[in-house]
């Protein structure tokens, strides 16, 4: 699950890949209504991307 290093530039951020992925997987019900994100160290491991990228995704508005 995690993102696409390589296509990184071509993309964007990796903060706003996060966001965009997150947003995706929220869309899709993956996480219901009042259900609880994953934690920051959690999504760090899963999408393969450093803590400080899954901090400043949160800080971003969403789109």
């Amino acid at each position: 699950m995690g993102l696409d290093m390589r296509t990184e530039k071509a993309s964007g951020s990796l903060t706003a890949r996060l966001g965009d992925s997150l947003r995706r997987q929220i869309l899709a019900g993956q996480y219901p209504p009042g259900a609880k994100l994953p934690s920051e160290a959690q999504l760090s491991e899963a999408h393969g991307v450093s803590r400080t990228v899954v901090r400043e995704s949160d800080r971003q508005p969403a789109r």
